[in-house]
């Protein structure tokens, strides 16, 4: 179809070729939905997909498009001439309705073309613009094109903006302008750009958007105008109503919007002081900053004939604050003949190569170079980038440097070549005689006036007219440069700098003398043109001295005030002081006298303030604190009545006072109570945070007022222990009588009440030396003869008995703690004519040894035994015997009966039984009842330090505190931390009650014992297999690692580690379904060891896993070689056990680790083989002591089968690492693996 439709056919043939309109007719039109005002439309036509058409301008006859489709190869694409062919024949009907249509509309006002590229909006319509209204008046792809191109500069001129356009944001020049004029709330477009004219170009879309988003204000009606001018006054004290406002001020219309621009200079908005804080801040900041590091003044060598060095200085800008403000060259080069000036060859000395040449230099020339390093440009860029604290750094520097400058060459550097070239250095002179200002003030009809002068080498000139330089530290007058005396001037002089004038509305005066004046006239004289002081000096009597803390960055300022009649005045400014008196301002004479010894009092009290030549007194903050100088210091000042301001607003919240404790002690049957109260003036610390910060050795202890007091370092030190060891309760401290080291404390804190603990230490010293404890015969009806250390045993038994104190017997296994508890309970029972049982509970494998072992030492002593099913289950027949012995198993089930029952002694056997506060077992015998209490254990730290906790609680309860009191306090620290002075501490603690005595020192005429690792090598297969699982669990746990976190993953860990060992003894352990080898080197070498040595030695083969003792009886089946087997499972343990003894032909013996690790006497062994590490070797001692023990007469020797190259070897060396606090520490496989980090779990598989 052909488009007829004048206005649609141009809109088409102008922006389509014939190719593409050709395509168009194949093209199918689905969907034509027309807008309201038949204006615009939206068309869905199918091409490769459904692709969406929008025409506009149907009804002005400015037409555009545009498709969704990708077609970019022109402006208008196939599918939009199919839409337009579609509505060709709806045009005529269009044109006629949109005249009804135009009728209705509300009236706006629209684009009016005045001529061709003249386009009018009013601001309504700029400020409303979107999307959809700009495609009224241009094309989709001119509006993107408008969008994209740049605005690169704007000017106004009067109601004209002009805005330089070009193409994009990288373009290199202007390529057209567009002119907006601004009148009458409309704004009207021109632009010189040659874009067709008959709807908005790309550049005039720009113009447009960057105004609409950019130049909002602009768009403002005449009441918007009027308010916005009411609210610029305002805020210089006037408004619209007082016309006075026309004699000051004028507005003006510009790219920022409406502005008003001061007729007067200097004129000050109202409470606009953002920047006079900053001077009093810094009136105190900058000068703590400059004088907090005391100058180090070089040495002054003058010489007669200078070498040739200078020093070239570069000044910056004040404009440039991206640079240092002052850098130093050091240069060196030839002297001309005068020795005045460098003339040739001049080059900078540099860092890198200085060392390389510093012979060539005097000393003194050597340290000046080295301190114009610290002002180097590449030294200055690596300091802190703020820029007060660099100009701080740099004023400090010049301080140091410039006084040795004297007599050398000076040159100002004006070359911005990276390379000092003679062209570019200017002479000039460096003066430390500061420049200073003066204020005058002046009142006016309206406004104080402010004029700033400056005064330089002795003479004084507005600052106005002033040429000075522009450098932030110096002040220039031709080429003498003057070093600003301080970064608090250099801040003053910068600020007035541009504002050299300041008029100030009368209304708001008293704010800017407050915030800019009072300041100044500490250190700068001001002038006041209409002064009404009096001339007459009077003479106060009321003077206080009074000194006022602050803090500034990292130091604490002291400032010394005299305080004359409520008025104070520092005693370094030179201010007068003015009051009021008969409504007139008088002046007040200073006490010199006062103000010069109170100046030598504050010198006194530290040794930095007797060199210190500042306003003010400093010290860094670390000094002011350490060692609590500043509550010394108080102490002293308040002894002179010198009053302390300020301490509170510092930011180090230390609290002024010294502590104050107090204490007291009552006493209970078990405990001391302890009552301490330690008190910051009117701040009490609790116990519970005074614990903390003691155990801690934290001497800073926050307060409940949120400030920090300071703990003396000798209280923390003294008191550690105490608190360590007794436990807060309430109000006071609970200790119990049985730690006898934290009486030592509480007799040297409490000098009154020593009578309290007299009993108590001399109990301690005596336990401390049971050697010298009154001797105890052996009791006659033991058959037995005592060895030494066993009648020493018997003796601090009989000591524990005399004074009711509990305690753990914890000799090396086959010492015969057995019999020193036989013969101890018949001494009692001779001493005392006892007919109160006693209770001994065992586990059930020892109930045959301890049975036969009381038969054999002492018959007389009459035993039952509280075991089986048909067991006695009540107490009646118990008065009728010396010994009830029982089971931990039977003590949890009867308990119900057994803790009504009041024993003599309790004594646990293998008590480590009860390590855990946790299980039924120690709660079961905790409820037991008896006069004292024993536990017998030859390990009593068996996994790590918590262990003593239960067994200790047992036999004197309340002597390690509460279990989370030790756990946090005690087995934390050691085992967890490794801190050795907690472990001696509960050495300490402890030793008084637990008695240990190794066979190294007391049995020695037991034979030599040897302990030696019997390495084996895999066979190919085992070691293959080997390999397979340990690459397996390695990648597979660093994954799950990675996946789940080291948590989740542990419990995979001790999978892993478990697979690995029993491949070592043999992979038939392994219970996987797979069938593996049955190579086992462990068996193969056991058998040949079993082969040479079984007619001659009896053999201890132990084993943790049952299912590798099973193979072992199997190969030893095939041999026919005879031998004894013991298991958790064996009910007959003493018939196994006397089998081996005294059967000569039963040569070795199968024991499981676990089952038969103690309780055993098998003396008639002097052979061990340890077939697989376990990773506490207590466990393995104990083990290797079933034959190590009193009655062996043969040497005993140890074997612990390692397989090279594996895992076993890391048990080994894990088992070295971990002994602490005692022969025994070590951890299980459960808690090891718990204490693994993902890199020791990936080195356990490497």
């Amino acid at each position: 179809m052909l488009i007829k439709n004048p206005r649609l056919k141009d809109y088409i043939s102008r922006n389509t070729d014939g190719v593409t309109r050709s395509r168009a007719n194949a093209i199918v039109v689905r969907k034509i939905d027309f807008s309201a005002d038949h204006e615009s439309l939206v068309a869905k036509v199918k091409g490769t997909k459904l692709y969406e058409v929008h025409f506009y301008g149907l009804q002005s006859g400015m037409i555009s498009s545009s498709c969704t489709c990708p077609y970019d190869w022109g402006n208008v694409c196939k599918h939009e001439v199919a839409v337009a062919n579609e509505i060709e024949g709806m045009m005529a009907a269009l044109d006629t309705s949109a005249k009804d249509l135009s009728s209705k509309k509300v009236k706006t006002k629209s684009i009016a073309k005045k001529h061709d590229g003249i386009f009018t909006f009013s601001f309504k319509e700029v400020q409303e613009f979107d999307k959809a209204v700009f495609l009224k008046y241009t094309d989709p792809h001119i509006f993107s094109q408008g969008n994209a191109t740049f605005v690169s500069n704007v000017f106004s001129e009067a109601s004209k903006l002009i805005l330089e356009i070009r193409g994009d944001y990288w373009a290199s020049g202007i390529e057209f302008k567009t002119e907006i004029e601004l009148l009458e709330n409309e704004l009207t477009l021109v632009s010189n750009c040659r874009c067709s004219k008959h709807r908005l170009c790309k550049h005039q879309v720009s113009a447009l958007l960057f105004v609409h988003h950019h130049l909002p204000h602009l768009l403002l009606s005449e009441e918007d105008i009027e308010n916005k001018k009411n609210q610029l006054l305002v805020e210089y004290g006037f408004s619209l109503e007082d016309k006075k406002h026309e004699t000051y001020f004028k507005f003006e219309n510009s790219q920022n919007g409406l502005e008003i621009i001061p007729l007067k200079e200097g004129i000050l908005k109202k409470f606009e002081f953002s920047k006079m804080d900053y001077f009093s801040n810094h009136l105190q900041e900058s000068e703590v900053l400059l004088r907090n590091q005391l100058p180090y003044k070089l040495k002054e060598k003058r010489n007669l004939k200078p070498k040739g060095i200078a020093f070239a200085f570069e000044f910056e800008s004040l404009k440039n604050e991206r640079r240092p403000s002052v850098m130093v060259h050091p240069i060196t080069g030839n002297l001309n003949n005068e020795a005045t000036l460098l003339s040739s060859k001049i080059e900078e000395i540099e860092v890198d190569t200085f060392s390389f040449k510093k012979e060539k230099f005097s000393t003194e020339e050597k340290a000046l170079i080295e301190a114009s390093f610290c002002l180097s440009e590449s030294y200055l860029n690596s300091i802190n980038s703020n820029t007060f604290l660099s100009q701080n750094y740099i004023h400090h520097k010049l301080l140091n440097l410039i006084p040795g400058l004297q007599n050398k060459i000076i040159y100002r550097s004006t070359g911005n070549s990276y390379k000092i070239l003679k062209q570019d250095l200017v002479p000039i002179i460096l003066d430390m005689n500061s420049a200073d200002l003066e204020f005058k003030i002046i009142e006016e009809e309206d406004f104080y006036s402010t004029e700033t002068y400056i005064i330089v080498n002795g003479k004084k000139q507005k600052l106005r007219n002033a040429k000075i330089g522009d450098n932030f530290l110096f002040v220039q007058k031709e080429e003498t440069y003057y070093l600003n005396k301080s970064i608090y001037f250099s801040n003053v002089l910068s600020f007035f700098r541009e504002k050299p004038t300041i008029r100030t509305v009368k209304s708001d005066f008293e704010n800017f003398y407050k915030k800019i004046i009072a300041p100044l006239e500490e250190t700068h004289k001001i002038t006041f043109a209409s002064k009404k002081k009096s001339n007459i000096k009077i003479k106060v009597t009321s003077v206080k001295k009074q000194v006022f803390l602050s803090e500034i960055d990292d130091y604490v300022v002291l400032k010394p005030v005299v305080e004359y009649q409520n008025n104070p005045i520092p005693i370094f400014s030179k201010k007068e002081l003015i009051i009021q008196e008969n409504n007139q301002e008088t002046m007040v004479s200073r006490d010199a006298i006062i103000e010069s010894e109170f100046e030598t009092e504050l010198r006194e009290i530290h040794p930095a303030f007797k060199t210190q030549q500042t306003d003010f007194f400093f010290l860094e903050q670390e000094e002011f604190v350490k060692d609590a100088w500043f509550l010394n210091a108080f102490e002293i000042l308040k002894e002179k009545g010198i009053e302390v301001f300020g301490f509170k607003n510092l930011n180090l919240k230390y609290n002024q006072h010294k502590p104050s404790i107090s204490m007291s002690v009552s006493s209970d049957i078990d405990w001391f109570d302890v009552h301490i109260e330690v008190a910051f003036g009117e701040q009490i610390v609790s116990l519970k945070d005074l614990k903390k910060n003691i155990l801690n050795k934290d001497k800073y202890i926050r307060l409940k007022d949120n400030t920090i007091g300071i703990l003396p370092e000798e209280w923390i030190e003294k008191y550690t222990h105490l608190f360590r060891s007794g436990e807060i309760k309430k109000d006071h401290i609970g200790v119990s009588k049985y730690q006898f080291s934290v009486v030592d404390t509480l007799y040297e804190a409490l000098e009154n009440e020593h009578n309290l603990f007299e009993e108590h230490l001399r109990i301690k010293e005596k336990l401390k030396n049971f050697k010298e404890i009154k001797d105890v015969t052996t009791p006659i009806g033991v058959k037995a003869t005592l060895r030494p250390y066993q009648k020493e045993g018997l003796k601090w038994l009989n000591f524990l008995d005399d004074y009711n104190l509990g305690g753990c017997l914890a000799d090396d296994m086959g010492l015969g703690k057995t019999l020193q508890i036989i013969t101890f309970f018949k001494h009692l029972k001779t001493k005392n004519k006892e007919t109160i049982p006693h209770l001994i509970v065992v586990p059930t494998s020892l109930i045959f040894n301890w049975t036969e072992e009381v038969l054999k030492f002492c018959p007389s002593l009459k035993i039952t035994t509280l075991t089986g099913v048909n067991r006695q289950k009540d107490t009646t027949s118990f008065k009728d015997f010396d010994i009830v012995l029982s089971t931990y198993g039977i003590v949890i089930n009867d308990i119900s009966y057994l803790k009504k029952y009041q024993f003599n002694y309790i004594v646990l056997d293998e008590s480590q039984a009860i390590k855990n506060p946790n299980s039924k077992r120690f709660k079961a015998v905790r409820l037991l009842k008896a006069k004292n209490r024993l536990v017998l254990t030859g390990t009593p730290i068996e996994n790590n330090t918590f262990d003593l906790y239960a067994q200790m609680t047992f036999v004197n309860p309340g002597l390690l505190g509460g279990m989370t009191h030790f756990k946090n306090e005690y087995a934390t620290a050691i085992d967890k931390n490794k801190d050795k002075n907690v472990a001696k501490e509960l050495k300490e603690l402890i030793d008084p009650f637990l008695l240990r005595r190794t066979k190294e020192k007391v049995a020695t005429e037991l034979p030599p014992k040897t302990e030696q690792f019997l390495y084996c090598t895999m066979g190919s297969e085992q070691r293959k297999l080997y390999e397979a699982y340990k690459n397996k669990y390695k990648d597979y746990l660093l994954g799950k690692m990675e996946d789940d976190g080291l948590g989740k993953s542990k419990m995979y860990v001790l999978e892993g580690l478990t697979k690995l060992r029993q491949i070592c003894d043999s992979p038939l352990l392994l219970n996987d379904a797979e069938e593996y080898t049955d190579q086992s080197v462990k068996i193969d070498e056991l058998v040949r060891h079993i082969k040479n040595k079984a007619s001659h030695h009896k053999i201890l083969i132990f084993s943790q896993f049952v299912k590798m003792l099973g193979l072992i009886k199997s190969r030893l089946d095939e041999l026919n070689i005879t031998y004894e087997y013991l298991d958790g499972k064996t009910k007959n343990r003493q018939e196994k056990v006397a089998n081996f003894q005294n059967n000569k032909e039963i040569r070795v013996f199968l024991i499981s680790l676990k089952a038969g690790g103690t309780g055993l006497n098998l003396t008639a062994a002097d052979y061990v083989y340890i077939v697989d590490p376990w990773w506490n070797p207590a466990v393995e001692a104990q083990a290797i002591d079933r034959c190590y023990r009193i009655g062996q007469k043969k040497n005993v020797t140890a074997y612990k089968m390692i397989c090279k190259d594996t895992i076993e070897e890391k048990i080994v060396l894990h088992q070295q690492h971990k002994k602490q606090l005692s022969d025994d520490l070590i951890q299980t496989e459960d808690s090891y693996v718990k204490s693994l980090s993902k890199e020791s779990i990936a080195a356990l598989f490497s």
